[in-house]
């Protein structure tokens, strides 16, 4: 399995923490998720709101279309 990018294991950890049915939606504000991967540790804090934001855009290159199209596949939602 390929080791997903920060953006990506935010999706990740949203997809589960509102996956649960006894979960409410997540303030979008300035929450904020925290990353920490298992090697090499290195922890990262990215803030809901900067995460949203950043996928609403369409991105430049194709590496940054194909990126944001990956992470919403992950949270199953579409462009806007």
């Amino acid at each position: 399995m390929a080791i997903p990018t920060l953006y990506e294991a935010v999706a990740l950890g949203i997809k589960a923490i509102t996956s649960d049915p006894w979960t409410e939606e997540i303030a979008h504000g300035l929450n904020t998720v925290r990353v920490l991967p298992k090697a090499p540790q290195i922890e990262h804090t990215v803030q809901i709101q900067k995460f949203h934001c950043w996928l609403a855009e369409r991105g430049t290159t194709p590496g940054e279309m194909t990126a944001r199209a990956k992470i919403r596949e992950i949270l199953g939602v579409k462009a806007s």
